[in-house]
């Protein structure tokens, strides 16, 4: 009833949300769906897993520390697709190891190509300024 809405308070030029607009998230929880099934425990949503798997790799964190910083940071929050402020962790960060084996490497390639792919473009843009 009382939840904060995200948007509220961000800033919507930040670093984090420009580049949760250019991600294509759509695909990648298109090609990720498949591997979960209908049944049994709800599994923690694509996007957020996913959101943070890229600034694991963007900030060179680990498992622990990105979840712990994603509950402290609300850029985080927003770019791993949450509306709402939340104040409990997304996820255990062992849910990490599952979902690296349920989507294999290949997985995990498509998930970096995508994001080292807009990390070129942006650093291009900045030098041609």
């Amino acid at each position: 009833m009382f939840q904060t809405i995200l948007t509220s308070f961000i800033h919507p030029n930040h670093k984090l949300c420009l580049l949760a607009k250019e991600i294509n998230w759509g695909s990648l929880e298109t090609q990720f769906a498949p591997l979960y099934g209908i049944t049994g425990r709800h599994s923690v949503p694509i996007r957020t897993i996913v959101g943070l798997l890229i600034l694991k790799q963007m900030y060179n964190l680990g498992d622990e520390t990105v979840v712990e910083r994603y509950l402290e940071n609300p850029y985080r929050q927003h770019f791993c697709g949450e509306v709402y402020f939340q104040y409990k962790l997304p996820f255990d960060p062992s849910d990490f190891a599952h979902f690296r084996k349920r989507i294999g490497e290949e997985g995990v390639t498509k998930i970096f190509k995508q994001s080292i792919h807009l990390f070129v473009e942006d650093t291009i843009r900045k030098e041609v300024k």
